[in-house]
């Protein structure tokens, strides 16, 4: 269990490496995070510890610890993760449980859309919807692994420059609730959700980036 200055310091270099402040392929050490955060270095080898396990940094012989690189197999493997944590809570949401929810799910939605769709806040609303739908399905580890998966989303979508033929605007997000409380099988439950995480994104597929 990571001590609470480790929680908070672990939080305080997310934020920093979604934002572009700690970049992708930089070299960083334990004293010299603990310099630039005014901790010991106990707690930022602690939190070094955990990033690299959650996929944010790499061992590298005879050079350290670097922030990884960003590559189209991350970002692809990623929303393959994505897909399946989120498709799969899909069928166990499905009816009854999303129906209780719908008013406020509804509300979100519209917030969601509504975001300009320009910087971390609004990329953190829309990944907080869908934490919302995840969590639906009652499993705290399916809630966790999203979590963890859409950190790595968030750092590679903010570090990652996307070509400007192949940027789509944000699937309707109202509209999606809508589908999936028509939705008349998991199955299709399932299906709405797949489609609407891989919108505008099947180019990952294909090895365009």
């Amino acid at each position: 269990m990571p001590s609470a200055l480790a929680e908070k310091l672990h939080g305080l270099l997310l934020q920093d490496l979604s934002s572009g402040k700690l970049p992708p392929g930089l070299i960083i050490n334990r004293r010299q995070i603990a310099a630039e955060y005014n901790v010991s270095v106990t707690p930022v080898l602690e939190v070094m510890t955990m990033l690299e396990l959650e996929g944010f940094l790499e061992i590298l012989p005879r050079k350290g610890t670097q922030i990884k690189l960003i590559t189209q197999q991350t970002i692809t493997g990623n929303f393959i993760l994505r897909d399946s944590v989120e498709s799969k809570a899909a069928r166990i949401y499905f009816g009854e449980k999303i129906g209780k929810k719908i008013d406020s799910l509804l509300d979100f939605a519209e917030k969601v859309n509504a975001a300009p769709e320009e910087n971390l806040k609004d990329w953190e609303l829309e990944i907080a919807f869908h934490h919302e739908l995840v969590s639906l399905a009652g499993y705290p580890i399916l809630t966790d692994t999203y979590d963890r998966i859409m950190r790595l989303y968030l750092f590679h979508g903010m570090n990652q420059l996307i070509p400007g033929y192949l940027k789509t605007s944000r699937d309707d997000h109202v509209q999606l609730v809508k589908n999936l409380l028509n939705a008349e099988s998991a199955e299709q439950a399932e299906k709405t959700i797949r489609d609407h995480v891989w919108y505008g994104k099947t180019y990952l597929l294909t090895g365009q980036i």
